[in-house]
């Protein structure tokens, strides 16, 4: 899921909000998209 999300070009869209009930699978993910959320806040 990760890599479909970062090879994802919106035309419009500006946030993605993943949730789930499984806080493992929320720590996953912000594990993997941790370096990805510190560019983007840089870049804006």
């Amino acid at each position: 899921m990760i890599k479909e999300i970062r090879v994802f070009v919106p035309r419009a869209l500006q946030t993605v909000v993943l949730v789930d009930v499984d806080q493992a699978m929320v720590q996953a993910w912000r594990e993997a998209l941790k370096d990805t959320n510190r560019l983007e806040k840089g870049q804006r």
